[in-house]
């Protein structure tokens, strides 16, 4: 459903191609962009900070599991001790193949995917050439 919708609303919004001296694309943008900061703002309203705030907040926890999920927590960052900073370790890390290795996995179909989908546009909005 959220992908037909997803698909419905760009081609609706192409549609105002030239309303108030805007491209189609720009409509999208303009739209899009104005729906996502809207629903952002007030998906953060509806987030509850920690479950100490929660049976104040929305009421989500009550009073009883609020304090065995702080008690939990309280349980879990007793052993954690945080480690001083050390610059060859880090450096380490990152010298890792491995972690190059695994981002070049994920950055090549990604980048490759999103070329097939703009390259059309881009030639033929973008640079003037014909289909």
């Amino acid at each position: 459903m959220a992908s037909a919708f997803a698909s419905i609303l760009p081609y609706g919004l192409m549609q105002l191609n030239g309303h108030a001296g805007l491209t189609g694309r720009r409509w999208i943008f303009i739209i899009e962009g104005t729906l996502t900061c809207v629903l952002g703002n007030l998906d953060s309203m509806a987030v509850v900070d920690s479950p100490e705030l929660s049976p104040k907040s929305w009421h989500f926890l009550d009073h009883l599991v609020s304090a065995f999920v702080v008690a939990r927590i309280e349980h879990n960052r007793a052993n954690i001790k945080a480690e001083p900073f050390v610059l060859g370790a880090y450096l380490r890390i990152v010298s890792n193949s491995k972690l190059w290795a695994f981002a070049a996995l994920y950055m090549f179909p990604t980048t490759d995917s999103n070329a097939a989908y703009l390259l059309p546009i881009n030639l033929r909005v973008g640079m003037g050439f014909s289909v």
